[in-house]
């Protein structure tokens, strides 16, 4: 379960960001730089010994993040893809892909290839000029579209597709979807494109209707989310400045700051 978002400004500089959020421990490796022919990456890995990704972005300015779903049925067996198929297709779609017109059909076609399963899933698409929230319940998509001057959001509520979404009255995991949408977009609407780093920063810090399970920056109790990494990155014309936190909170510790330039 996560937090993530995309901010795209008149001028096309993109910013994006995202809290992971997990009920058990996770040790995540350091991210990595990576080159197949003429594309690169920056990849945050899931793994350390196989494909797989929780944030990345290309030297086109082609960003992902997921968020996961948290549908009403959960599809679970063999005959459907794992969550780790899922975070394949991540970068899959990162490393061929040079736009959001390029991706989000490349990975749809993807999840009906491999019959992703689980209980759906989110996933954000943005570059310099537009950017995307998928909404995936098996079989059926919900698509939202913004452009510059203009920002994206998504917790793990599902807002094109409301019908898959349980009550959130139901107890404080479903809950948490709506408080953080809510706490996401009061901070947005404040700055819209106007937001910068140390905004961002703040923001994936915040305690509000919490600190807990509710709260953007989240510190639930047993069985209940927790935040493990925390991830901003900021695409202008061929550059990359990335700010991460792994196996931590981000209110628990200083962002690490990584820079790459792909202009020519």
């Amino acid at each position: 379960m996560c937090t993530i978002g995309a901010i795209i400004t008149k001028q096309k500089r993109l910013l994006l960001f995202k809290n992971l959020d997990l009920t058990f421990h996770w040790d995540f490796p350091q991210p990595i730089t990576k080159q197949i022919g003429d594309m690169q990456a920056l990849i945050f890995p899931s793994f350390a010994d196989k494909p797989g990704l929780w944030a990345g972005i290309n030297r086109f300015g082609l960003g992902i993040y997921g968020a996961d779903g948290d549908a009403i049925f959960n599809r679970t067996g063999p005959e459907y893809g794992s969550p780790d198929l899922i975070r394949w297709c991540y970068q899959e779609t990162l490393e061929q892909c040079r736009s959001v017109k390029e991706a989000y059909p490349f990975l749809i076609n993807l999840y009906r290839e491999h019959k992703i399963g689980c209980d759906g899933d989110i996933i954000l698409l943005a570059d310099p000029t537009e950017a995307v929230a998928l909404e995936y319940a098996i079989e059926r998509w919900g698509l939202q579209f913004s452009g510059p001057g203009s920002y994206i959001f998504r917790t793990n509520l599902y807002t094109t597709l409301p019908h898959y979404a349980p009550m959130d009255t139901e107890n404080s995991r479903y809950m948490s979807h709506r408080k953080r949408f809510e706490t996401l977009f009061d901070h947005l609407s404040r700055k819209s494109w106007h937001t910068d780093v140390d905004d961002l920063k703040a923001m994936l810090r915040d305690h509000t209707h919490g600190p807990g399970a509710l709260s953007l920056c989240r510190h639930g109790g047993e069985g209940e989310f927790y935040t493990q990494a925390s991830n901003i990155m900021v695409y202008d014309q061929g550059k990359v400045d990335a700010y991460y936190i792994l196996n931590n909170a981000p209110c628990k510790q200083e962002y690490e700051h990584l820079h790459v330039d792909w202009r020519p």
